[in-house]
């Protein structure tokens, strides 16, 4: 018995994407051969769950999806309390696990099974769905690791990234060692440095959340520097990971002035949450309506028979209520526009009023266009969105 596996999974893959182990074994040729792929947690003693595979028919190699399992143990973290935000741990956007490899085939007639013959141990999926361009080749540790300044924090958007001095907000991060906290720099609209802050990180798992937006870092508590952080006076911020110097990119936020604005935050691609802020919202209705036809009975209790305007012979018994909610962007860049695909595509969202969060089942649109400036030609978008709340009149 002899099973040897040809590929591990990438550490920390991307769940939505495929993750495949490989494997082969000196005994295929064995009567009612199958791969025997057992799913376990990261301590390997968890069983989560057995996958039976036959060899595949090219070279007989055992090929096994893990991700269609993997999934239904990743979730998503997202804030909305702006009191006391620290850097948080995003415990269910990874998920760590093991996967022992085994066989079977028939002994003297009797199928018989070999398990654990090899294993995966203790490695790590996490809740991103890349494009599948993006994904050929790519080397999740390389990008998101927080070990340098080419550390990537889990967000395409555009720098610099626009905000609202009142909106809430928060970004992904991945740091098996985690920083010791986090830098804030802000600057007044000359350019001028106001203060230098940093923020104690108390994350301990691999992913974590810091607070990014101008209301969440205003309620954050400081190791250095002084509440508020941004103000009326405050033009742009920078925020990176330090650990006795920077382990991460600077990220560049813009505070823009937008009046009655209202901000969509939804699910990136790399499974944390994105913020867009729009200028303009239009509040609307749409009703389902269902009906049945009774007898509106006109017969009289002196034997007359009659009719009146006022039958109800068509009875409305079922109506739901759906309020929709039309969003127009200020004015916004090419990259913008490319990055935004996500905020089209998100199964998940929360429209941010006037400090409220509301749950929103999604946007409207099934098709989105990546706009492009030719000569100066400003560009923006317009998109309704549905809450995820339904409600209902009257029943009969």
């Amino acid at each position: 018995m002899a099973i040897t596996i040809e590929q591990n999974p990438v550490f920390f893959a991307p769940v939505y994407n495929d993750i495949v182990i490989t494997a082969s074994s000196t005994n295929v040729s064995e009567d009612s051969f199958n791969y025997i792929f057992e799913i376990y947690d990261s301590t390997n003693t968890t069983l989560l769950r057995t996958l039976r595979i036959p060899a595949e028919i090219d070279y007989s190699y055992g090929v096994c999806h893990v991700q269609r399992v993997l999934e239904g143990y990743v979730g998503t973290d997202f804030f909305d309390n702006v009191t006391g935000t620290q850097p948080k741990d995003a415990v269910n956007c990874a998920f760590s696990y093991s996967v022992r490899v085994g066989e079977e085939y028939e002994v003297a007639g009797v199928l018989t099974q070999f398990l654990n013959l090899a294993s995966v141990v203790d490695t790590t999926c996490w809740n991103a769905a890349l494009l599948y361009s993006n994904n050929l080749g790519f080397d999740p540790l390389a990008t998101y690791d927080l070990t340098s300044t080419n550390g990537r924090f889990m967000t395409n958007a555009p720098q610099p990234y626009k905000v609202q001095e009142t909106q809430q907000g928060w970004i992904n991060y991945y740091g098996a060692a985690q920083p010791s906290d986090f830098v804030i720099k802000t600057y007044l609209a000359d350019g001028t440095l106001d203060q230098t802050a940093t923020i104690t990180n108390a994350a301990t798992s691999d992913v974590a959340m810091f607070p990014s937006a101008p209301a969440s870092l205003n309620a954050a508590t400081l190791a250095t520097g002084t509440q508020p952080l941004i103000d009326s006076t405050i033009a742009t911020y920078e925020i990176y990971a330090d650990d006795g110097g920077a382990v991460s990119e600077t990220y560049t936020f813009k505070v823009t002035d937008l009046c009655n604005f209202s901000t969509l935050h939804f699910l990136n691609d790399l499974g944390g949450f994105d913020s867009f802020n729009f200028k303009t919202t239009k509040d609307a209705w749409k009703f389902e309506k269902d009906f049945y036809k009774q007898d509106p009975k006109r017969i009289q209790s002196d034997g007359s028979y009659v009719w009146s305007n006022k039958d109800r012979e068509n009875v409305q018994y079922y109506t739901n209520q759906k309020q929709t909610i039309k969003l127009v962007s200020d004015w916004i860049t090419e990259q913008e526009s490319e990055w935004l695909r996500e905020m089209f595509s998100s199964p998940e969202m929360y429209l941010e009023r006037d400090g409220v969060m509301y749950s929103i089942k999604g946007i409207t649109q099934t098709d989105y266009a990546i706009k492009y400036e030719y000569e100066g030609e400003m560009i923006n978008i317009e998109c309704e969105v549905e809450l995820s709340i339904d409600n209902y009149r009257q029943r009969y």
